[in-house]
């Protein structure tokens, strides 16, 4: 890709000074996650059972435990093979809350 041309020059910006508060830190438990998800005899039904959660706790607004919800089922779903993973799409494909 080349640039040939600029339609507009950029305006200037004002001289503004930002307070430094330091890097975003997300902390996991990554470790209990795993540790607790490998214990997990039937994949496809651990993950229909927290999509539920998802959906029934976030009706009004999201509810405080779903992000650690939502991480429990990436975690999941990166242990499930296609068939799993499909099961649960055929199920709920056609839902639009659990999609």
């Amino acid at each position: 890709m080349v640039l040939v041309k600029v339609k507009e020059p950029h305006g200037s910006f004002p001289d503004l000074e930002f307070q430094k508060r330091g890097p975003i830190q997300y902390q996991f438990a990554s470790d209990l996650t795993s540790t607790i998800l490998s214990k997990v005899q039937n994949l496809e039904a651990e993950a229909i059972n927290i999509l539920q959660q998802l959906v029934l706790k976030n009706v009004e607004k999201v509810h405080d435990d779903a992000p650690n919800q939502f991480n429990k089922l990436i975690h999941l779903l990166r242990r499930c093979t296609y068939d799993n993973i499909n099961g649960v799409w055929k199920q709920y494909a056609n839902t639009q809350q659990y999609r």
